[in-house]
């Protein structure tokens, strides 16, 4: 299968209430361009990528007070590979600045924040 046009969609501002737009473009590209056996990890990763560039924006965590977006969310195929690249033009935070979750606690008691991070680079 020949690779194709990367297929595009863009938020501004993103907002929690807007994940599942996100969810049905990412379910919808990957299934157009033949990768639907990567649909849901991908779905997954994305998710809490967003879900933690809109909510850095609004709770008293690390990255409080800053705004996402506008994001763009790129999906392609490179031979057997699917990319998909997400695109925050909000200020610039680096997430490796947020200690690690402490997973060894009950969820419970874990510091809010930095587990979603913790999870896509897994």
């Amino acid at each position: 299968m020949a690779d194709r046009v990367p297929q595009t969609f863009e938020l501004s501002p993103l907002t929690i209430d807007r994940l599942g737009d996100i969810r049905r473009f990412l379910q919808s590209a990957l299934t157009d361009l033949g990768c639907a056996g990567a649909v849901d990890p991908l779905v997954l990763a994305v998710d809490e990528v967003c879900a933690n560039l809109a909510q850095h924006g609004t709770t008293a965590s690390a990255f409080a007070g800053r705004a996402a977006g506008p994001v763009r969310i790129a999906v392609r195929r490179e031979g057997r590979d699917a990319i998909v690249v997400v695109e925050d033009e909000g200020h610039p935070f680096d997430p490796a600045d947020a200690p690690p979750p402490d997973l060894e606690t009950d969820w419970q008691d874990r510091r809010v924040g930095g587990l979603g991070w913790f999870l896509v680079r897994q």
